[in-house]
């Protein structure tokens, strides 16, 4: 028989369990009810939900792109030397004598010699002999040039202008100066005395054309789209009429022909890539009249995204029927190197953009609307440098 301390123990033990069992059952009661089933059900059920969830996971896409970069084949700016091209007129100016006596008498005469060089016949375009008659006294004046009479005037006091035939200038040229004979008045001088004798050669100058060497890899070659050539024009000198004719050729193919104003201005003419070639590329630039400079000359050249990776997957069309009845759904999952680095990048699905911007080690995003019935295309295009590891596109539950 127990004693009435005993019984008093027994009961308070009693009050505290059904205390405890009254707030557990309050407990079960007001939790979620995932949690609730939980408890109940047991572990048993969880891992059979996990079993499960995987068993119907489908994945369309798994890929492993590697690193991937934005990579400067969006464009290639290639560098080119400058040009200078022209076809004008340089003046050579040589004062052959101050002070020239030329005379021709019964008891005394002179003929003075000049000789003076020409540093281009070939390119000589005008010849011209330029004087001051400060004094004459009767008589012809006559000018040999190369023992050939050039000249045979009488004068009066003033400046003269003798234009020289090009075609008679030599190497080394001598100019003679010979006053005529009197005559019957044989007891009188002719005499000449000229100041400031010049000899003025124009010569004719022209580069008309010039080439420039560039490269360009067979990559980008590849996904060349389209070529651009820039340069900053400066025109020397006014042109004789309003335009000038200018010709670039890529390769020996015309690429472009166009007048030119005689302005400064920077310009860019569009290039036909099929002119390019894989390697060493030759560009020229003719003027057909002129004094131009080309300056700050580039090719830039622009790739086609094509280098991007590119995936394709299919979807049953029994998977589809029921992504579109909401029964699944479609999860884009990226996975990248456990890095931390900052990922920007874009990835087209059937033209369709997503946006990633994340330091995480994970991506994902539910793309069910943007599947299409059959085939599927996902491009995924970096804006920074970064690893995947998998890119995946999962139908699930």
């Amino acid at each position: 028989m127990l004693s009435k301390k005993g019984q008093k123990e027994g009961t308070a033990i009693a009050v505290v369990l059904i205390i405890i069992a009254f707030f557990m059952v309050l407990y079960i009661l007001f939790i979620p009810p995932e949690e609730r089933n939980k408890i109940l059900e047991g572990n048993n059920n969880n891992e059979l939900d996990s079993t499960n969830n995987l068993l119907s996971r489908i994945e369309l896409l798994a890929q492993s792109p590697g690193v991937v970069s934005p990579a400067t084949d969006l464009g290639q700016i290639h560098p080119i030397p400058s040009i200078s091209l022209f076809v004008r007129t340089e003046p050579s100016i040589e004062q052959l004598a101050q002070n020239l006596i030329i005379k021709k008498g019964l008891f005394s005469s002179s003929n003075p010699k000049l000789k003076f060089p020409s540093e281009d016949v070939e390119n000589t375009k005008r010849v011209t002999l330029n004087f001051y008659v400060n004094d004459a006294k009767s008589g012809e004046l006559r000018i040999k040039l190369n023992g050939r009479t050039i000249y045979s005037e009488e004068l009066s006091k003033g400046a003269q202008i003798v234009d020289i035939n090009k075609n008679l200038i030599k190497e080394n040229n001598e100019l003679e100066f010979i006053a005529s004979h009197p005559g019957i008045a044989f007891w009188s001088t002719n005499k000449f005395e000229l100041k400031n004798v010049i000899l003025k050669q124009e010569f004719e100058r022209t580069n008309t054309q010039e080439t420039r060497q560039f490269t360009i890899t067979k990559a980008e070659k590849q996904t060349l789209s389209k070529l651009n050539l820039k340069y900053t024009q400066v025109c020397n000198k006014l042109l004789n009429e309003g335009t000038a004719l200018l010709d670039i050729s890529v390769n020996g193919r015309r690429a472009e022909s166009l007048r030119i104003f005689c302005i400064t201005t920077d310009q860019e003419i569009e290039i036909d890539p099929n002119l390019i070639i894989a390697g060493q590329n030759t560009l020229r630039l003719s003027l057909e009249e002129g004094d131009f400079s080309f300056n700050q000359i580039s090719l830039n050249t622009q790739t086609s995204e094509s280098k991007f990776p590119t995936y394709q997957f299919s979807i049953p069309a029994k998977e589809f029927d029921k992504l579109k009845l909401g029964d699944k759904k479609a999860v884009l999952e990226v996975y990248f190197a456990q890095d931390n680095k900052q990922k920007n990048a874009r990835i087209d699905i059937n033209n369709n953009e997503i946006l990633i911007n994340t330091a995480d080690n994970f991506f994902s995003r539910d793309v069910s609307d943007l599947i299409v019935d059959g085939t599927n295309f996902v491009r995924l295009i970096p804006s920074t440098t970064f690893t995947i590891t998998n890119l995946k596109i999962v139908l699930g539950e």
